[in-house]
């Protein structure tokens, strides 16, 4: 399924995608896992994910009692970015600033007026997550993912922990201009794929050491040393 929006919008996503992985780091591991749904979900833009229904929302700190917030919203038949602000005397205001499904001909509203917003709040936030779909029941394009991942061996050679942290270091590698087109694309899909298997596995799994160290169980062992 595909939201139909302008082809510049893409770019703009990209933009997003780019402020919040700057997040990754300290967040905690039941975070980062439902913060890979919402990675995975904006680097498709504008294709849609099968079943997938969610929120994240990004936080300023309380100042005397006001904040406020930028949210992202899927499901599969609409993607929507809001923003939102509480005033300390008890009110709220929400604003829909952009929209895109499947059923209009063009998107409603400018990213680039969201985007202001969250540049301002991902600089400094909070973020929570609201997924409504069960893992099983979400249906990831294959083809956005490395068809070479081994799951079984993934999971014999690198911890959760291990595995997010190696997905982080494709998407950073992804960003180096020195690489080209194609190997980008390759990152990505590595990333992708790394991703869909730590939020498989879940926070708990550590197994022990393997028999025999592959290259992946290697370069994830000296991105996170014991």
């Amino acid at each position: 399924m595909l939201f139909l929006s302008n082809p510049a919008d893409k770019k703009k996503i990209e933009k997003c995608i780019v402020s919040i992985k700057k997040h990754i780091s300290r967040l905690q591991p039941s975070e980062i896992h439902h913060l890979s749904y919402f990675i995975l979900a904006l680097d498709r833009f504008p294709l849609a994910i099968t079943n997938l229904i969610g929120t994240a929302t990004f936080t300023t700190p309380r100042t005397d009692g006001n904040y406020a917030w930028v949210d992202v919203e899927f499901s599969e038949s609409a993607f929507k970015l809001n923003r939102g602000e509480y005033f300390s005397e008890g009110y709220y205001e929400t604003h829909n600033i952009y929209e895109a499904n499947f059923t209009e001909p063009y998107p409603v509203g400018d990213i680039d007026e969201w985007l202001a917003y969250a540049d301002i709040i991902l600089a400094e936030c909070t973020m929570s997550f609201d997924i409504l779909s069960e893992d099983e029941d979400i249906d990831w394009d294959n083809d956005y993912f490395d068809p070479e991942i081994n799951d079984e061996h993934l999971k014999e050679q690198l911890s959760y922990l291990r595995m997010l942290s190696l997905a982080a270091t494709y998407y950073e590698w992804i960003e180096d201009p020195n690489f080209g087109e194609k190997r980008v694309l390759q990152f990505k899909k590595l990333a992708n794929s790394i991703l869909l298997i730590a939020n498989e596995v879940g926070p708990t799994w550590d197994p022990p050491d393997p028999s025999e160290l592959s290259l992946t169980g290697f370069l994830g062992r000296e991105i996170i040393r014991d």
